[in-house]
């Protein structure tokens, strides 16, 4: 029987700043991917829809968004979050929100690897000089081969 197991990463999670503030997102070994799952579900719900249903679809997508940086966000980084979104002197927007969540999925929680990896040849070993070096160009060998007229 295939078995799955989470690997827990040892990893605090991810910061990043907003206007000065440091947040911090969990490894993704410690979001609920049901949260990702809702959040992708209710995305797609906005983009197949029109009038009074779009309008629907696009509460769900904000609450499913809400719901998915509660869960992503370590605990102090949700509580300065929802103090920010709220605070009248210094608030956090909506167009900001979405940039930090499309940031988390895109680069975060997506499973890409967060370094690219080292540029890699083309495959081949090099086995010593090639066939050709150190060869000295030679002049061209008329040919002995009657000429036909064209």
């Amino acid at each position: 029987m295939k078995q799955f197991n989470v690997a827990r990463s040892a990893n605090e999670g991810t910061r990043f700043m907003i206007d000065g503030d440091e947040f911090l997102a969990k490894p993704p070994s410690d979001v609920p991917g049901g949260a990702l799952l809702d959040l992708t579900a209710a995305a797609v719900a906005v983009v197949g829809s029109t009038g009074e249903e779009r309008a629907v679809a696009i509460g769900r997508q904000v609450a499913a968004s809400a719901e998915f940086l509660r869960l992503a966000l370590a605990p102090i980084s949700v509580e300065l979050l929802e103090r920010r979104l709220r605070d009248a002197e210094n608030p956090i927007t909506m167009e900001t929100v979405t940039e930090v969540t499309n940031w988390l999925l895109e680069e975060v929680y997506s499973g890409r690897p967060t370094v690219p990896p080292k540029p890699s040849g083309n495959g081949r070993q090099p086995t010593g000089p090639s066939s050709t070096a150190g060869a000295r160009a030679r002049k061209s060998t008329p040919s002995k081969s009657p000429r036909t007229a064209s």
